[in-house]
């Protein structure tokens, strides 16, 4: 676990440092595309077996209405961009909240090159996700902290709106195998947002 961590983090200061000198150095491939999504998620949690080999399964649905997360994806060639996003989710229940920081890094490929026309893209994604949360209790305040690896793929459709902005749509699944705290989970989700292209 600690090793895809590492890894992801150094992914993540490389992805940082060098798509904004190698987009800059390209004339020909120096568009950013910026956007938001909202997304319908569903996550399907799994307990470690218990003695007599049982494993629960637990669902929860989320809905992130207006947006869930924000990206930018600096374009490497015209087909393929490097595509960092970054989201924040709070939710309290009872005595119980919990923040969510959320930071993926995904590598949209793009079939066409025609802007002007719906591209079809594939996107694999890697994840990492950080999870506080403070509970009060009867024997006094409890508070926990988790950063959770996750990864996938999605597949999905832009639709042009104008010469800069387009729709987006995306089908996605990921995995994320168990952490410290949280147990592993399989997400399918449903995205949909707008794009800005700049240069």
């Amino acid at each position: 676990m600690r090793f895809a961590l590492r890894l992801f983090l150094s992914l993540s200061v490389l992805t940082l440092v060098i798509a904004p000198v190698t987009h800059a150095q390209r004339q020909n491939t120096t568009l950013v595309e910026l956007g938001i999504d909202a997304s319908f998620a569903r996550q399907s949690f799994h307990s470690e077996p218990d003695r007599n080999g049982r494993e629960v399964t637990v669902n929860v649905n989320t809905i992130d209405i207006p947006l869930s997360v924000i990206r930018a994806g600096f374009f490497i060639t015209p087909t393929i961009a490097i595509e960092p996003a970054f989201g924040l989710r709070y939710q309290s229940i009872g005595d119980a909240n919990s923040s969510e920081t959320i930071f993926d890094i995904g590598l949209p490929i793009h079939l066409s090159e025609n802007r002007r026309e719906n591209q079809i893209f594939i996107r694999p994604v890697v994840g990492l996700t950080h999870v506080s949360t403070d509970e009060s209790t009867s024997v006094g305040d409890v508070h926990t902290s988790d950063t959770q690896v996750n990864f996938g793929v999605g597949l999905g459709i832009k639709i042009p709106l104008s010469d800069r902005f387009a729709a987006r749509f995306e089908a996605q699944y990921r995995h994320a195998p168990k952490s410290d705290e949280r147990s592993a989970y399989n997400q399918i989700a449903a995205l949909a947002g707008i794009s800005v292209y700049v240069r």
